[in-house]
C-alpha cells in the first residue's frame, strides 16, 4: 500500500495525518502514528490499514474480524481485540503494553506475543492448553474458562512469571454474571497494584 492509498483510509477512518509519520520502503509505505488508532465498534471484517509502530493504544474490538492480519507490529500501550470472531492470534503484534483478546473463541496462544509489557486479558475463549504461552507477562493474566476448568493443571508454574513483579493470576470460574466478572476484574487490579505500590514503598524505606 502506498502513501496516497493509506491517506485515502485515513480520510474514511477519521485518522489524523499530523500524527503519523511515513517512511518509503521499496514499493511499500511503512506508517507510525503518535497516538491512538479506532477501528472498533466498526463491523469491519479486516483490520484495513497495517502500521508499523503505534505509539498509544490501538482498538480494533466490537467487529467481526477474524484474524488479526494488519495488526500494528509494535503497540505502546493497549492492543485490543475483544470481542470478535478470532480463533488465533497469529499476526498480532509482536511487542505490546496491555493485551487484550477476550470474548473471542480462540483456540491456541499461538502467534502472541513472548513477553507483553502490561495485562493480559483473555477470558471467555476456547483455549485447549498452554502451549505457546507468552514468556512474561507483567501484569496481571486474567483468563475465565467455563468448559476446561482443568487447565490450570497443565501450566507450569516453575518460572519466573510467579515473581510478584511479573505475577500470572489465573481465574476460573462458571455461571457468574458479567458485572461480577467485571468487579473481580478490577479487584484482582487494584489489588495486584497495591501489592507493587506497598513494596516498592518499603524498599525506599530500607
Amino acid at each position: 500500500m502506498n502513501k496516497k492509498e493509506i491517506l485515502l483510509l485515513f480520510n474514511q477512518y477519521k485518522i489524523e495525518e499530523r500524527l503519523a509519520e511515513f517512511i518509503e520502503n521499496d514499493d511499500k509505505t511503512m506508517v507510525n502514528y503518535y497516538g491512538d488508532i479506532h477501528f472498533d465498534n466498526l463491523n469491519i471484517k479486516e483490520i484495513p490499514i497495517q502500521f508499523n509502530y503505534v505509539f498509544g493504544s490501538f482498538y480494533c474490538h466490537n467487529n467481526q474480524l477474524q484474524n488479526l492480519k494488519n495488526s500494528p507490529l509494535h503497540v505502546e500501550n493497549t492492543f485490543d481485540c475483544s470481542y470478535n470472531k478470532l480463533k488465533s492470534l497469529r499476526y498480532g503484534p509482536k511487542t505490546v503494553g496491555d493485551y487484550i483478546c477476550n470474548n473471542n473463541v480462540i483456540e491456541s496462544f499461538f502467534g502472541i506475543s513472548k513477553k507483553i509489557n502490561g495485562h493480559f486479558f483473555c477470558y471467555e475463549n476456547n483455549l485447549k492448553n498452554f502451549n505457546h504461552f507468552p514468556e512474561v507477562v507483567d501484569g496481571a493474566c486474567l483468563i475465565f474458562n467455563q468448559t476446561d476448568t482443568h487447565l490450570l493443571d497443565r501450566f507450569n508454574f516453575h518460572n519466573d512469571l510467579l515473581d510478584i513483579f511479573d505475577e500470572v493470576d489465573f481465574l476460573f470460574w462458571k455461571n457468574i454474571s458479567e458485572e461480577e466478572k467485571n468487579i473481580k476484574i478490577y479487584k484482582k487490579i487494584i489489588q495486584k497494584i497495591n501489592i507493587k505500590n506497598d513494596i516498592n514503598h518499603k524498599k525506599i524505606k530500607i
